[in-house]
This record gives structure tokens, sequence and C-alpha cells, in this order.
């Protein structure tokens, strides 16, 4: 609807570059990659016809990990590398993302030197941040992949304070696993103990979520019941003040009509 509205705007570059990355991200989520790509090149070229760098590096980057969901890697470095390139030059709130798909990229390729600082750097980029932990996490799931257990346990025992319980959580469940494998049953209880309670509260929270929705919902169709209520109400009591008007004007007519008559007769 929104782009059906934007075409009566040719000139709005701005607002359909927008558009079309919010579109691009709804088709990722259900893992239409083919979609989302289509979506987030028109992104791209609109963001560029505005000259809004920030938007096109966000497209790029998206653009990038739209590729990566059908295995076109090749597509996906060149995409985030761009994005990259952008943002070091306008200074993008974005780096420390950037950096962190270009690792992702390059620990699936088996550049594992380039990933570790790529995390690293975007790290450095969100050291202040609450994305931060988020980013140790990662470097902490890229050692745990390589096979490297000191540096997991260094980096994942960092992130577990994340304020994000879905960190936590990811924390805690890579250290159950990795104390499993190291043969500490009392650590790996103790971790898989707690990795439990935050799944239990995430899955709370996305219940209590939905009633919230659901709540919302009845509440917004009351006040909708409600508007039309009133609104029904005020065209019965608009008829009904019209039709007494009318049946004044008819009464005060027929006693013109008959004081005339009475006139005549006389």
């Amino acid at each position: 609807m929104a782009l059906e509205i934007l075409s009566y705007y040719p000139r709005e570059f701005y607002w359909k570059g927008f558009v079309y990355n919010m579109l691009g991200g709804l088709y990722g989520k259900q893992n239409l990659y083919v979609q989302a790509k289509d979506m987030y090149v028109k992104a791209c070229y609109n963001d560029s016809l505005a000259r809004h760098n920030y938007h096109l590096i966000s497209s790029l980057s998206n653009l990038g990990v739209a590729f990566i969901g059908y295995g076109n890697i090749d597509s996906a470095f060149i995409c985030q590398q761009r994005a990259l390139q952008l943002s070091l030059s306008t200074d993008s709130f974005l780096l420390h993302s950037l950096y962190g798909n270009i690792g992702d990229l390059c620990g699936r390729t088996g550049q594992n030197s380039i990933a570790v600082t790529c995390l690293k750097r975007a790290y450095d980029a969100c050291r202040r941040k609450e994305d931060s932990l988020q980013c140790l996490w990662n470097l902490g799931e890229f050692y745990y992949n390589s096979r490297q257990p000191d540096s997991v346990l260094y980096y994942l025992n960092r992130s577990k304070e994340s304020a994000n319980i879905h960190i936590r959580y990811l924390s805690f469940f890579d250290l159950y696993a990795i104390a499993k494998q190291q043969g500490d049953v009392e650590k790996a209880l103790e971790y898989l103990e707690i990795s439990t309670r935050l799944e239990d509260s995430i899955y709370s929270t996305n219940v209590v979520t939905e009633l919230e929705k659901k709540t919302y919902r009845w509440n917004a169709d009351v006040q909708v019941r409600k508007e039309h209520f009133k609104a029904k109400r005020r065209i019965y009591i608009i008829a009904m003040v019209a039709l007494v008007l009318l049946l004044v004007i008819v009464i005060v007519y027929q006693q013109i009509l008959k004081n005339k008559k009475i006139q005549q007769s006389n």
C-alpha cells in the first residue's frame, strides 16, 4: 500500500528505499531470500538516487545477508565490503554490524584469521554500546566452532553478563555444552539449569507479549465498536431532531393555512 501511494510521487526516492528495505526484511524473516534480494536491490537503487548513505549502507549489508541465504557467498562479500567502504567514509553507526557480517562470511569460507580480526573490530566499534556483549558472544561462538575452548570460555564468560536475555541464554547454553564436553558434570548441570530458566523466561515473555497483543486488539475492537455506536447515536439524534423540526414546520404551516381559511370565511 505504501508503494502504491509512493507511485504518485516519482521523486520520493528516500521513502521508496526505506519501504523496499522493510519489505526485504519481511521476506528475509520468512526465508524467502530471492524475493528479499529483489527488494534490497530496489532499496539500494532508490537510496543511491536519494544520496542517503546511511540507508544505502543498511540496504547493501542486508542485500549481502540475503545472498548468504541462498549460498551466493561471492556476491555477499562484494555487498558487505562495499557497505564497509561507505561506512568507513561516513563514520556510520552500522560499523560493528558490518564487521560482524564480514567476520561471519570469513568464518564460513575458512578464512579464520580475517574472521577473528573482523569480529574484534566489530567489538571495538561498539565497545560502549549494549551490542558489545553480543559481539563478544559472536567471538565466543566463532572460537567454539573452531574448537578453541580456552578462547571460547574467555568470551562467553564475558557475554553471559549481557543485559539481553537472548545473549545470556546463548552464552550459558554454549558454556553448558563445553562443560559437558570436558566432563565437568557439576558445572554442566549449573549452566544447563541457568539456560533452562532463561529459556523459560524468554518463552514467558513471548507469551506475555502475545497476551498483550490480544488484549490490545480486544481493546481496539471495543473502542471501534464504541465509536461506531457513538456515530450511530449521533446519526439517530440528528435524524430525530430533523424529524421533530419537520413536524413543527408542518404543524406551523397547517396552522397558517387554517388561519387563512378562517380569515377567508370571515
